[in-house]
């Protein structure tokens, strides 16, 4: 269940009067927002907030592509076997390589993210904590953050990391705080 408060952080600024006659304290409180909630790890909304923040797998559907285009090319010029093999290869591998690197991609973030995890945003950041990693993400490092389409949101952080955040779970006005936190720090643009 999130718990939500607000806390009063205290600024102290001194102050001398103009006639030095010793100094005075004034004391600025202002409100931080809060938001902490527990998180029990999905796989599949993992999955979908990688697969949103992954570049292109270029790097394997190129060569694929160019394989399979020769192997069109030798059907088209007449040769049978060896360009059928070609098509048929460069086909496979321009649809099934990046999904299986996908797929391991997951199968390693899991070991880390597949854990009950709680999570605090304030003004400070972003801190998660689980049984084996308390982290603290601070929004210095955030370059910009993405909602799903589920709900879940997307922080992205300095050296193109990201960092999943399972926010679709929260209530209403705990998730409109957020939303208006990311806004206030211009992460995201002003709509929803």
């Amino acid at each position: 269940m999130p718990l939500r408060y607000i806390a009063h952080q205290a600024y102290v600024v001194p102050r001398d009067p103009p006639w030095g006659s010793g100094g005075a304290a004034l004391v600025l409180s202002c409100p931080v927002v809060i938001i902490t909630f527990d998180a029990i790890p999905d796989r599949d909304r993992l999955a979908a907030a990688l697969r949103s923040s992954l570049p292109p797998m270029l790097v394997v559907q190129v060569p694929a592509a160019v394989l399979g285009l020769v192997g069109a090319f030798g059907l088209l010029t007449g040769a049978r076997a060896w360009p059928l093999t070609l098509l048929a290869l460069g086909a496979l591998a321009y649809r099934l390589v990046p999904e299986l690197l996908f797929r391991r991609v997951v199968r390693h973030c899991w070991r880390l993210y597949g854990r009950p995890t709680a999570w605090q945003i304030d003004a400070t950041g972003v801190r998660r904590i689980t049984e084996l990693t308390d982290s603290l993400v601070r929004w210095e490092a955030v370059t910009h953050a993405r909602v799903l389409p589920a709900g879940d949101l997307v922080l992205a952080v300095v050296g193109r990391q990201v960092l999943p955040v399972p926010t679709a779970d929260l209530p209403p006005v705990d998730r409109d705080d957020l939303l208006a936190l990311l806004r206030e720090r211009n992460l995201i643009p002003g709509q929803d």
